[in-house]
C-alpha cells in the first residue's frame, strides 16, 4: 500500500524517465539500492553514466524540489553510485550527478533539470568524513 509521499514519488520518477528518454537517454536502473544508499535513476547517453535524483513535490511553497538535496542525500548518491561503479566495473566511464525537480499541480507538471548538480569532490569536501563507498 502506498502513501501519498510515495505515489507522488512514483509518477515524479515516471515522468523523469518520459523526459530523459525524449532527450534520448538509456534508462540502465531504477531505485538502485544499495546498504548505503539509493539512486533514484542511472542513465546514459553518448558514454556517460549520470546518476538521476528524482525530487517531486505538489507545490513550491517551502522551496523547489532541488533545494531538498543537502549534503547528506548527497553523500548517499555518490555511495551507491561508486558502488555501482565497482559492481559492474565502470570506472572508465564519465559520470555526472543531477538533479530532476517535478512540480506537480493537478495536471500541470513543471519539470526543472541540473545537470551537474553536485559532483564527488565538492560534495567529499564539505565534511572531514571517512571516505569508502561500500
Amino acid at each position: 500500500m502506498f502513501n501519498r509521499k510515495s505515489r507522488l514519488g512514483n509518477i515524479g520518477e515516471d515522468v523523469a524517465i518520459k523526459f530523459f528518454r525524449k532527450k534520448g537517454y538509456k534508462i540502465l536502473e531504477r531505485n538502485f539500492r544499495t546498504k548505503k544508499g539509493e539512486i533514484d535513476l542511472i542513465a546514459e547517453r553518448d558514454g556517460q553514466l549520470v546518476f538521476v535524483e528524482v525530487k517531486a513535490r505538489s507545490s513550491e511553497n517551502f522551496g523547489e524540489p532541488v533545494q531538498f538535496v543537502n549534503v547528506a542525500k548527497q553523500k548517499r548518491i555518490l555511495a551507491a553510485a561508486l558502488f555501482y561503479l565497482t559492481k559492474n566495473k565502470l570506472w572508465h566511464k564519465k559520470v555526472r550527478f543531477d538533479i530532476i525537480g517535478i512540480t506537480k499541480k493537478g495536471d500541470n507538471i513543471d519539470i526543472k533539470h541540473e545537470k551537474n548538480a553536485f559532483t564527488l569532490e565538492h560534495t567529499l569536501d564539505s565534511g572531514n568524513t571517512y571516505w569508502q563507498p561500500w
